[in-house]
Order: structure tokens, then C-alpha cells, then sequence
């Protein structure tokens, strides 16, 4: 509940009818510009910079 997750979820994860390595959609990015992005994050993070 404090996280909005339907209870019917849970029970199906728990009981193995959805794969736990299953994240629903695709990332709308290719992999490299996925990378990039969490490069540069990780760059603005160090630096002090928040996102």
C-alpha cells in the first residue's frame, strides 16, 4: 500500500505467474544512450549537481 502496488502484483510475483526479471515496457533508448545517460548523471551527481 505505501508504495501503490496492487496486492494482485505482489501475489503474482510471489507466486511465480509473472518472471521477476520482467520489467513491463522497453526503455525507449538503445542501450549506449542509456549508458550516457547514466554517465553523465553519475558526472552531475559528484560534482554536486542534482538531477
Amino acid at each position: 500500500m505505501e508504495f501503490g502496488i496492487p496486492s494482485q502484483t505482489l501475489r503474482d510475483r510471489i507466486s511465480g505467474e509473472i518472471d521477476p526479471d520482467d520489467f513491463g515496457r522497453e526503455t525507449p533508448f538503445l542501450e549506449e544512450e542509456e549508458l550516457g545517460l547514466v554517465e553523465i548523471t553519475a558526472v552531475k551527481a559528484r560534482l554536486g549537481y542534482g538531477v
